[in-house]
């Protein structure tokens, strides 16, 4: 169980029993693996400019939100980093990603707290 940001206790669940579509994130694809098939929700593919992954990977964290915001559903987030496999190279659009939802973390704290 996990409670949410308005106090709800919800029950854990993995991408494929959400109710919600996430395989339409730009960043999900589904694979298979030994014959078993998941939704991988990292799973990018850096093309060796680093500026241009940073705008990628900032694109990704708007889509994210907007899927978050849509679907009450901020559970997504941690699906998304647990894909982010630890010992795999990272890329820009690791890095822009991550910021991104860093930058509107701190924007939407600061103004909670009465500071804009």
């Amino acid at each position: 169980m996990s409670t949410n940001t308005t106090g709800q206790i919800r029950p854990l669940v993995t991408p494929e029993q959400a109710k919600y579509d996430f395989s339409e994130l730009p960043f999900s694809e589904k694979i298979n693996n030994q014959g078993l098939s998941r939704l991988s929700l990292w799973s990018v593919k850096p093309n060796g400019n680093y500026h241009e992954q940073i705008i990628t990977g900032e694109a990704y964290a708007v889509e994210a939100i907007k899927c978050m915001q849509t679907n009450n559903f901020t559970t997504l987030l941690s699906w998304v980093v647990e894909d982010m496999r630890p010992g795999m190279p990272r890329s820009g659009i690791e890095t822009g990603f991550l910021s991104s939802i860093a930058e509107l973390a701190m924007f939407g704290s600061s103004i909670k707290a009465g500071r804009s």
